[in-house]
């Protein structure tokens, strides 16, 4: 079992989901600005950098756009396993303290849930970020637009997964099903 540490059972029992889902919203705005001013960097060094070369006429010709693809497609794949194995696991954890008695109560049951929702939703974003940036490096390195419009994509992505209250609630009364399950 992983037991989180840095904090006392009376900070966890004192989150609320208000502030937790605001902290959440203002990380994750802070990820996808990152990646958009990184793309403003990109951008305003396109023209400074040497001419693009000639770009092979296949996409398979160019190994760092493909590259990016299949590292895309790779990290995609974990950003929608990794977390959820990592939580569910650390879930199972905070389940059990709570069955033994372990924990000083409700609230910090759900304290300690909250805690976990925050670490799940930086790990999916930064995992997207990362995308990101390597399809902008890629973009700076071929002067391609296929990694620009794959950034553009994991951009909205990140949008579309933008933390709110209503969906912290949800996933806190899944989790608390899950303890009535067990």
């Amino acid at each position: 079992m992983i037991q989180q540490t840095g904090m006392t059972p009376d900070q966890y029992a004192a989150m609320e989901p208000e502030g937790v889902s605001r902290i959440m919203q203002i990380i994750a705005a802070a990820l996808i600005m990152s990646v958009i001013f990184f793309g403003g960097v990109v951008a305003l060094l396109w023209e400074q950098n040497q001419p693009a070369p000639a770009a092979p006429a296949r996409i398979v010709d160019q190994p760092m756009i493909l590259l990016a693809i299949v590292l895309t497609f790779l990290m995609l794949a974990a950003r929608f396993t990794l977390p959820a194995i990592v939580t569910n696991y650390m879930v199972a954890g905070v389940i059990k303290m709570y069955q033994t008695g372990a924990l000083s109560g409700t609230k910090e049951f759900f304290g300690r849930l909250m805690a976990i929702a925050q670490m799940r939703m930086i790990l999916e974003y930064a995992m997207v970020e990362g995308i990101c940036t390597l399809n902008l490096v890629a973009t700076m390195m071929t002067h391609s637009f296929l990694p620009v419009g794959i950034t553009i994509a994991m951009i909205l992505m990140m949008v579309l997964m933008f933390p709110t209250r209503d969906k912290l609630l949800n996933w806190l009364e899944a989790q608390r099903n899950k303890m009535a399950d067990v």
